[in-house]
């Protein structure tokens, strides 16, 4: 068809990232860790997917969660982790772009990666979309 397409997937538990693959994902870096269960502080990171143009949007935001359901086309895929919503001691942010050319959306915990995104692949920096742990910890 010649349309562009790339989707990043952020999964958590085993069974998803499997799942991923056998659909034709390919494993990326781990980006941080997040929480299965709610501990304190921490808010639900909402996993969002538009069928349609075979994206995923993740947000901590409840009205930013129910705007996309109601005027963009997403469907609600429920919780995909707990993580924070500001910066608690020890934690990290999870960075968040966007490719209108692409319809992706991109997340990361590294500032370096966020701007070479934005400089050279096309994303615009939509800022922090969670706090979570940095790997090893």
């Amino acid at each position: 068809m010649g349309s562009k397409t790339m989707n990043h997937l952020y999964a958590c538990r085993s069974e998803e990232v499997r799942a991923a693959i056998i659909n034709g994902y390919q494993l990326g870096a781990t980006d941080g860790r997040v929480f299965e269960s709610q501990v304190p502080s921490s808010v639900p990171f909402y996993n969002l997917l538009n069928r349609d143009l075979e994206v995923h949007f993740y947000t901590t935001s409840a009205a930013e969660r129910d705007e996309a359901i109601a005027h963009d086309g997403y469907s609600d895929w429920g919780i995909e982790a707990f993580v924070y919503p500001s910066q608690v001691c020890g934690s990290i942010p999870l960075y968040r772009a966007y490719n209108a050319e692409y319809t992706d959306y991109f997340y990361t915990p590294s500032h370096e990666e966020l701007l070479d995104a934005v400089a050279h692949k096309g994303y615009v920096d939509q800022g922090i979309a969670a706090y979570v742990l940095p790997v090893g910890t």
